[in-house]
């Protein structure tokens, strides 16, 4: 595999080993003798072709999926739609039959398509509260908040009140106001959960930004940012760092810095050069306190994350979406990150691409070396027409990632297209090894594009305990190989707007192994290891 060099002058890529975090695509994998696994049946190695593209307009195949209703979209973007509703996309297996679902927000009814198997959906309109009411959702993400085995939805809206949709086996309870979500009007982006007080239960990050029309020497004020934390499962908000200025946050992760600790709390910022560049905050038992000096505290029009092991140190890199780029920081250890898109290779076309979405890292093809995708589209056009520095067609950048740095390939594998995109998932939606990308557009219906490449082994794991945080969210899970040791998060909560399963898959390129061991890192630092065969989904149950 392909470790991104770790020292911050003209990035060069080293052929050693790496794994691949997922973002694009997530099985269930392996076999233990504690874990529940399926096996695919697919040929270890099979030629790269290009990967399929698949658009509800004009798919048959899909079932319900393929035929998603007009007004779940925006008709006509030359005339008006917003910077946000409708963005993101949420991947997660919500009524527990081991395939991935799909919700996608929308400006009006919002819709959950549950997974049938052999590549086919079927709309759950059933499953949706009987409230009702219509929301303009932007996305958010799906967490098991109260720790009973099913994955519940947090829904960030604009315009109105965010969601908590409390997940009952057959269909979505909105409980916001019974466990304390608040209901104040206010333009949400991003959910993102984490145990941050290491208590056993997961509690969950809210940023905060603003649908609004924007001058270039006046700003709204952002929505708050919030912090819930979960006690019994109903929710508290948590006293933040006061800042001066309110940060128009549009996503964030939580940075596990060593076993066991507290983890920072990490806020991507848009408008950070005019108003609060990105924020990195150290978490203790006292309370939150900004930190300086990491590298990652910069000023960006930042709009999404994504987060992997790029050079194999076992810390996490970050990719960050921008004004006319993507930013790549890469771990130096000491607590310190430096930028390295440009020197890796992630350049793009400053005559097509202006606003950076969603982003993802992923190993696509399982040869173990991870890949990225980066989402583009304009910022918003509020019956004003589109700004000079901006374009309607935006095409989505894939860098497949080799010895010689990332590769564009949008072109050569004829993956342009001109919707306005926002957030995206990976998940293993048909359950094949490959990982696949769920694409959230403002303009167009939910696409998603299916792996065909397959060039590696590869094993996916799901985690499962008898705690609150039954799916392990925080932890992380390594491996070792030939090829060196890869490590993936379990993530509820990036890209933007956006989430995929609590699912860790590895592409293993061409190995012998037929089993492997895995070693498990829960939040509080408890480890365990296991043993599972690879080329399937498995479920790793916890003592």
């Amino acid at each position: 595999m392909t470790y991104l060099q770790n020292k911050p002058t003209p990035i060069v890529l080293l052929t050693i080993t790496i794994g691949s975090t997922g973002i694009v695509g997530c099985h269930f994998s392996p076999k233990l003798p504690i874990a529940q696994s399926s096996v695919t049946d697919t040929e270890t190695f099979k030629q790269c072709e290009k990967p399929e593209s698949n658009r509800f307009a004009v798919e048959e195949n899909l079932g319900d999926f393929s035929s998603q209703p007009d007004d779940s979209y925006v008709q006509d973007p030359e005339s008006y739609f917003d910077i946000s509703v409708g963005g993101g996309v949420i991947v997660a297996d919500f009524n527990g039959d081991m395939r991935p679902d799909i919700f996608i927000p929308t400006h009006g009814q919002d819709l959950l398509y549950l997974n049938q198997g052999k590549r086919r959906f079927r709309l759950a309109s059933d499953w949706m509260p009987s409230n009702g009411d219509i929301t303009y959702s932007v996305g958010g993400s799906a967490a098991d908040y109260d720790g009973d085995g099913d994955l519940d939805l947090y829904l960030v809206t604009a315009f109105g009140s965010d969601r908590l949709y409390q997940n009952t086996g057959h269909s979505f309870e909105d409980v916001s106001l019974e466990v304390g979500i608040s209901q104040s009007e206010g333009d949400s982006t991003a959910a993102v959960w984490f145990d941050y007080d290491l208590d056993g239960d997961l509690d969950v990050f809210i940023a905060g930004h603003k649908e609004d029309s924007f001058s270039e020497d006046q700003f709204p004020q952002a929505t708050t940012n919030t912090l819930y934390q979960n006690a019994n499962g109903a929710f508290e908000k948590v006293d933040l760092v006061d800042e001066d200025t309110e940060p128009f946050t549009y996503a964030a992760a939580w940075i596990q810095t060593s076993q066991g600790s507290r983890p920072w709390l990490y806020k991507v910022n848009d408008f950070g050069y005019e108003v609060v560049p990105n924020r990195i905050y150290d978490n203790t038992e006292a309370g939150f306190s900004l930190i300086t000096g990491t590298g990652l505290d910069q000023p960006m029009y930042g709009m999404g994350i994504a987060q992997a092991d790029l050079n194999g140190d076992q810390i996490p890199d970050f990719l960050m979406s921008d004004f006319e780029r993507v930013q790549m920081f890469l771990s130096e250890g000491d607590e310190m990150w430096y930028e390295t898109a440009l020197a890796s290779g992630l350049d793009i076309n400053k005559e097509e691409n202006f606003f950076s979405w969603g982003v993802n890292i992923f190993d696509f093809d399982n040869d173990s070396d991870l890949d990225v995708f980066a989402g583009w589209g304009p910022v918003s056009n509020h019956g004003e027409g589109i700004s000079s520095d901006d374009s309607l067609v935006q095409p989505n950048t894939y860098w497949l990632n080799n010895e010689d740095g990332f590769q564009n390939i949008s072109s050569e594998w004829q993956l342009v297209d001109a919707s306005i995109s926002r957030g995206s998932a990976v998940a293993d939606l048909d359950q094949d090894g490959l990982l696949d990308l769920v694409i959230g557009n403002i303009n167009a219906p939910a696409e998603i594009r299916w792996g065909r490449c397959m060039n590696g082994k590869w094993v996916s794991i799901q985690l499962s305990q008898a705690t609150l945080n039954r799916f392990g969210v925080g932890s992380v899970i390594s491996l070792d190989t030939e090829r060196g040791r890869q490590s993936r998060w379990i993530i509820a909560g990036d890209s933007f707007a956006s989430s995929g399963p609590p699912v860790a898959h590895f592409g293993l390129g061409e190995t012998e192994l037929e089993q492997i061991t895995i070693e498990v890192t829960l939040p509080d630092g408890t480890q365990s290891s296991h043993q599972i065969a690879v080329n399937q989904h498995t479920t790793v149950t916890l003592d």
